[in-house]
């Protein structure tokens, strides 16, 4: 016997020469060791952890630890066991090596049990600690445990078990029929525009049943008359959920005004057998919730870009941030270049919005940037705001729109007469490759309507070099982000070029996101 653990030491010390250490899997435990270069030679910084935390650790027989280790070995064979209540010990042989740190996670396999699961309806959903567990059977770890019972159209519940090491334990739960009810009824968003595109010209009308049962839906106006009607599917399931795009039952659009929506809900009849031996079947009695919901053509949404971390236009912040989508991810590709971008926005707050930028160019090149943008106020048509970003391009990076290493902040203002905008930002911008401050400008002048951004922008640093000359380009961009009806996607296409003073860097680039 202690020939062959001489071997057994000898042969996983001899694997460890050859592959080094990385990781060891052993019957009862999973151990994993990660190395790097250390710094003091002939010697190593040895870091040991444990699941679970109070674990007994022994290095050598002779150094004991609880809640893990960390101390310097000394270079050569080691033997490290781990051990602690109600899991399995583990113990395996360990090589140190000169100028190394070590680190060393150690995961003990729990003992077990077993529980019989008998519910009644035997359908119904069983879960341990949030895992669902098919089947009448089920191997657990030694311990307490949360077991919930649930089946639609029965009360829940919740029953707490105790698993013992080579033992059986077992479940018993009768369910009881639920009481029809209706709860957590709710409209979103409780105020739209039905002209919008996307997801935001409807609004869904949400809730939870207890039991099966049937219903009818109801938009009722100010006065009264149901403008709109539907029955709904029966209830098989907790969750409810009906949209109305706000039309009326003839298919036409209604008038803007604070709409209730209304439901009649009745339980279906027990299934033969649902109901306990003698209960009492009565009849079933309607049950009617309401929420209100407002119509308001006002609310425009529009496609947001994100192109260089910039809400709005490529080369223009449109202060108007509220009427841009609440969030958006877009993948788009560039040509000639084939870079590849991918842009995320989303709003923090009701006036501003946030955007993080990245982009995949030849070889290992990249660029990164992050912007915001705010709506300070607005002043009749006009709008007053604060943008401010922060972006890096690599080395060898193309100069796709927006792109540099460079710091910038500005005060766009726009002002808009019917689905026209028009606006100007100037501000400041710190180039970190230069160490340069210097004057920007940004102009844009664009279109917006429900389901359409479309416009041109351009931007000039204001400094000694006159602008549009090869030492100060003008940079321009010609775009388009349109919003599928119905659908949560948007679909963009831009051309971008400088001018110093003659046209140059010509690229075209399409994108496809998703909008929320």
């Amino acid at each position: 016997m202690v020939g062959s653990k001489k071997v057994l030491v000898a042969l996983a010390l001899f694997v460890a020469a050859l592959s080094g250490i990385g990781a060891y899997n052993g019957q009862n435990s999973a151990i994993i060791v990660d190395t790097e270069s250390g710094v003091k030679p002939e010697a190593a910084t040895t870091t040991i952890s444990t699941t679970p935390g109070n674990a007994r650790l022994m290095i050598d027989g002779l150094i004991p630890a609880y809640s893990g280790w960390t101390g310097i070995l000394k270079p050569g064979p080691h033997l490290i066991a781990a051990s602690a209540p109600d899991h399995y010990p583990a113990q395996f042989p360990f090589f140190v090596q000169e100028n190394t740190k070590y680190s060393i996670k150690i995961k003990l396999d729990p003992h077990e049990g077993y529980l019989s699961i008998d519910v009644s309806p035997e359908d119904a959903e069983v879960y341990v600690d949030g895992s669902r567990v098919s089947g009448k059977f089920a191997e657990l770890p030694v311990g307490r445990h949360s077991v919930k019972v649930r089946k639609f159209g029965f009360d829940e519940a919740i029953v707490p078990i105790s698993i013992q090491w080579f033992r059986t334990s077992t479940l018993r739960v009768a369910l009881s029929p639920s009481v029809f009810e209706v709860r957590s009824l709710k409209a979103r968003p409780a105020r739209f525009n039905p002209s919008n595109k996307g997801l935001y010209g409807r609004a869904a009308i949400t809730f939870t049943v207890t039991a099966p049962g049937t219903g009818r839906l109801e938009l009722l106006d100010a006065k009264g008359k149901v403008a709109y009607a539907e029955t709904l599917p029966a209830f098989r399931t907790w969750s409810q959920r009906s949209t109305w795009d706000g039309v009326d039952t003839a298919g036409a659009r209604v008038a803007d005004g604070v709409y209730r929506a209304r439901l009649t809900l009745a339980p279906l009849p027990l299934e033969e057998g649902a109901a306990p031996f003698g209960a009492k079947r009565d009849e079933p009695r309607p049950i009617v919730a309401e929420t209100t919901l407002n119509v308001d053509s006002s609310l425009k949404v529009s496609p947001s870009g994100y192109l260089s971390a910039r809400p709005g236009l490529t080369y223009f912040a449109d202060p108007g941030v509220p009427g841009l989508l609440p969030g958006g991810i877009e993948a788009s590709l560039s040509l000639p270049d084939g870079s590849f971008e991918l842009a995320l926005g989303f709003s923090a707050g009701e006036s501003t919005r946030l955007a993080f930028q990245a982009a995949l160019c030849q070889g290992e090149e990249g660029a990164a940037a992050f912007g915001f943008s705010s709506r300070i106020g607005a002043f009749g048509a006009l709008d007053a705001g604060v943008f401010g970003r922060a972006a890096w391009r690599s080395a060898g990076g193309i100069a796709y729109p927006g792109a540099a290493s460079e710091l910038e902040l500005s005060l766009p203002l726009a002002v808009g007469g019917g689905s026209f905008r028009l606006g100007l930002a100037p501000g400041l911008v710190y180039d970190f490759e230069t160490q340069a401050l210097a004057a920007r400008a940004s102009a844009g002048i664009g279109y917006r309507s429900a389901g359409l951004y479309a416009g041109v922008s351009a931007q000039c640093d204001l400094g000694a070099a006159a602008p549009a000359s090869a030492a100060n380009p003008v940079h321009a961009a010609a775009e388009a982000r349109a919003l599928f009806d119905g659908l949560p996607f948007v679909l963009s296409f831009r051309m971008t070029a400088s001018f110093a003073p003659t046209f140059g860097d010509g690229a075209a680039g399409i994108g496809f996101g998703v909008a929320w």
